[in-house]
């Protein structure tokens, strides 16, 4: 058994500066890594806000468009309001008994004319 710890203290001597070497290699590469992103986003930064403030700018003009068409449509709706109350209205006067009395009489005025025409002519 002292045998095997031997072997295992060993590996342990020879493992640990190994395992530390691979670790510090990790950790410079990593950092490498970082600072290679961290100059990517700082070249990205204006772009990225100047992309973002057209955005909004866009955002803004499709609202003001939105809004427009808004008004268009209460505007087209209350003209239909209007008109479906202009055309109950004329259908209740030419429904009226003085509407029905003012067509015989203009048919009858017509016709007169027309046979006086007729008469004229013989």
């Amino acid at each position: 058994m002292s045998v095997l710890k031997g072997i295992f203290f060993v590996l342990l001597i020879l493992g640990f500066p190994v395992l530390t070497l691979f670790l510090v290699r990790l950790t410079l590469k990593l950092g490498r890594g970082l600072d290679q992103l961290n100059t990517m986003l700082e070249d990205a930064r204006p772009r990225l806000n100047q992309a973002l403030n057209e955005l909004l700018n866009g955002m803004d003009a499709v609202n003001s468009q939105l809004e427009r068409v808004n008004q268009v449509t209460l505007d087209v709706e209350r003209s239909i309001s209007h008109l479906e109350a202009a055309a109950a209205s004329l259908e209740k006067t030419l429904s009226s008994p003085l509407a029905k009395v003012g067509g015989i009489l203009g048919g009858w005025l017509s016709l007169s004319l027309v046979m006086k025409r007729v008469f004229r002519r013989r």
